[in-house]
């Protein structure tokens, strides 16, 4: 996992599927600081009558993913941004294999229990990268796992997600 994850000031890059490694990697009391100070945001949000938005599983994993589930179905990205295939190209579970559901599902009910959940979740699978297919159904089945993927563990989620993609080319009436 110490590979995976960018540094601090890239782990946004990171969450949207675009950069591993690259600033890394994040040491156990930073990880840990930064734990105990997004319980306490979260719980002062609350106070305030602020609905948190918290991270979703968007299928974005580790290499070792390969090793530890063998079979497992993945695709890489794109590489973004001049990044080499060392800090770019992040593997992403596809939509169609049954452990993306297994492990989101999972990756949601690990949160709930560290967090607590307001229901709503942000993810961002294709933010500054172009998908790897302009099938309707690829992108439909795409969108469909990551969303079934939520309310397999939140009935009540609430997909947030950015606008920002949606400024590529790729993105036409017929693929939106």
């Amino acid at each position: 996992m110490q590979g995976y994850f960018a540094g601090p000031a890239f782990l946004a890059w990171n969450r949207m599927g675009n950069l591993r490694a690259w600033g890394g990697p994040l040491s156990p009391s930073f990880r840990q600081s930064q734990f105990t100070l997004q319980l306490r945001l979260l719980e002062r949000m609350r106070e305030l009558g602020m609905t948190p938005v918290l991270p979703g599983f968007s299928g974005h994993v580790p290499a070792a993913i390969n090793r530890v589930i063998p079979g497992i179905s993945t695709s890489r990205s794109a590489l973004w941004s001049h990044f080499d295939a060392k800090y770019s190209g992040i593997y992403i579970i596809n939509a169609t294999d049954p452990h993306f559901q297994q492990l989101a599902k999972m990756y949601y009910d690990v949160q709930t229990e560290a967090m607590g959940t307001d229901h709503v979740y942000n993810v961002d699978t294709f933010n500054e990268m172009d998908p790897p297919s302009t099938d309707p159904e690829f992108l439909a089945g795409s969108s469909a796992a990551v969303y079934d993927g939520m309310k397999a563990s939140d009935p009540d989620a609430i997909w947030l997600m950015q606008g920002w993609l949606f400024v590529s080319d790729f993105w036409t009436p017929d693929t939106v």
